[in-house]
């Protein structure tokens, strides 16, 4: 029996109907899709306070990224300010926490509501050049000083204090008022060819005597000669050894740092590294400056220690034991 001549035309009419059904359906859906999901005024936080840190003060909006069309957070250039409030700063008075006023002393503050800032506490600066006061408050930069007036105040390199300069007191082990050196030593740089600790910086060792516990006896440069990234080590120390290298041998490291960078302390030719009283300075034999950071962790200088003063013309007074 022969099919009726229109049933290949209904079959094909359903398989072109079915087609076109899903094809309009898929087409319906994804439309849908695009317009539900798409990021604009309607969606959820859309205009909503934020912050690019995502803590308070929230000083941006949450707007339609046109890069990944997604919500993100957009703050106004210089928003939070450094007072850490949304608003214009007025640093007239100062920047936040820098020096500030007439003579460079105050300290610029946030005023109450964060939109300006107060200069508070400026002074004239010291006989130095520094805002510290300087100790003992009579003093004068030249003045003599010590128990048996052979010193002299001298200003620290950052201007914000005195040091008694080859001040000494005659209850020493040697003695009386003359200067008691018990060793020296020249120190030499040798790789680094003078970038830190130039040739003819002379350490001397010595008993000063007075009162201060762990302060008699002490190592100063007298010279130092600091080379031009002396002030640009992270942190340099002196040391006693039993050898140029202190991280090696027995060896010990003297109060007060020489140089460095990372706390803002710069050298100063007239400061003194102490030498604790139960240690005896005979046991070491070199005088070593190195730098303890992790980054260089390395002897910069050293020198031989010979026992008694320096020849006259080598040192500032060639007084010893």
């Amino acid at each position: 029996m022969q099919p009726p001549t229109d049933a290949g035309t209904e079959g094909e009419g359903e398989g072109e109907g079915e087609g076109e059904g899903e094809g309009e359906g898929e087409g319906e859906g994804e439309g849908e899709g695009e317009g539900e999901f798409a990021c604009g005024e309607n969606t959820p936080g859309f205009g909503d306070p934020c912050s690019s840190s995502g803590e308070a003060p929230l000083c941006g909006t949450q707007q339609c990224s046109p890069q990944t069309g997604d919500l993100a957070c957009f703050e106004p250039p210089g928003q939070p300010n450094r007072c850490n409030v949304c608003a214009t700063l007025d640093v007239t008075e100062g920047v936040p926490g820098q020096p500030c006023g007439e003579f460079g002393c105050g300290t610029a503050t946030c005023n109450d509501d964060g939109t300006a800032t107060l200069c508070i506490g400026d002074h004239p600066r010291n006989a130095c050049g520094g805002c510290a006061e300087l100790t003992p408050s009579n003093a004068e930069p030249g003045d003599v000083c010590s128990t048996c007036q052979t010193g002299t105040q001298v200003c620290t390199t950052d201007e914000n204090g005195l040091i008694c300069f080859r001040g000494r007191s005659p209850d020493n082990r040697c003695g009386g008022c003359g200067r008691c050196v018990l060793s020296h030593a020249f120190l030499s740089d040798g790789a680094f060819g003078g970038t830190y600790i130039g040739d003819g910086t002379l350490a001397i060792v010595e008993d000063v005597g007075g009162n201060v516990p762990n302060q008699r006896m002490q190592v100063v440069f007298d010279p130092l000669v600091g080379g031009p990234g002396l002030d640009g080590l992270p942190e340099a120390h002196v040391y006693l050894s039993r050898s140029p290298d202190p991280f090696r041998s027995a060896s010990v490291e003297l109060d007060v740092v020489v140089a460095s960078a990372s706390t803002r302390t710069p050298s100063d030719p007239h400061r003194a590294y102490f030498i604790d009283d139960f240690i005896d300075p005979t046991d070491y034999t070199y005088v070593v400056i190195a730098d303890v950071s992790p980054l260089l962790f390395t002897a910069l200088a050293s020198g031989p220690l010979v026992l008694g003063a320096p020849p006259v013309d080598a040192a500032g007074e060639g007084e010893g034991e």
